[in-house]
């Protein structure tokens, strides 16, 4: 094949509608998967793509991003929705939320009972193991003669 012949094909291909382009790159997974979200809501086909193992996922990406990309065909209109989902955001000043009272304040029957049942927990454990350590000195003292 000659450079004359591959040319239109690579010509093509940078014409494809089609073709996923990079919309930005995140450092997370989560926040590619929060703008896959806000894109498909305004009705946008968009993935995640990371080459980054998830066990390194904090240091190699700093590396190697994580990619967010749409189809080529949308990628204007994917850039003007995300402008518009973060015009529109809603900044929460998390002092000023009233989050309501505890389900179980301290010092209250719910928190006593949980307590107990802890303890209790923790004596039942204690006698197993207890129990355990007996059942192997008595095995022992039967094997030797």
């Amino acid at each position: 094949m000659t450079e004359a012949d591959a040319r239109p094909r690579s010509d093509a291909i940078e014409k494809d509608p089609d073709i996923l382009v990079d919309l930005m790159a995140v450092t997370t997974d989560f926040e590619g998967e929060v703008i896959v979200k806000a894109l498909e809501a305004e009705g946008i086909p968009a993935w995640v793509f990371s080459a980054t193992g998830r066990t390194l996922s904090a240091m190699i990406s700093v590396t190697n991003p994580i990619r967010v990309q749409v189809r080529r065909q949308d990628l204007e209109l994917a850039r003007a929705a995300l402008k518009n989902t973060r015009e529109e955001s809603v900044d929460l000043d998390w002092d000023e939320v009233d989050l309501g009272e505890p389900e179980t304040p301290p010092g209250e029957p719910g928190a006593i009972d949980r307590s107990i049942s802890r303890l209790v927990l923790l004596v039942l454990g204690m006698m197993l193991v207890l129990l355990g350590v007996l059942l192997v000195m008595s095995a022992l003292r039967n094997t030797v003669p």
